[in-house]
């Protein structure tokens, strides 16, 4: 259960610091 948490929040960390490089 862990690993799928820390994945979703990966993910979502990442796709957050992509559309932040895309908005800079």
């Amino acid at each position: 259960m862990t690993a799928i948490l820390e994945r979703r929040e990966s993910e979502s960390l990442g796709g957050r610091f992509c559309n932040w490089i895309t908005s800079t």
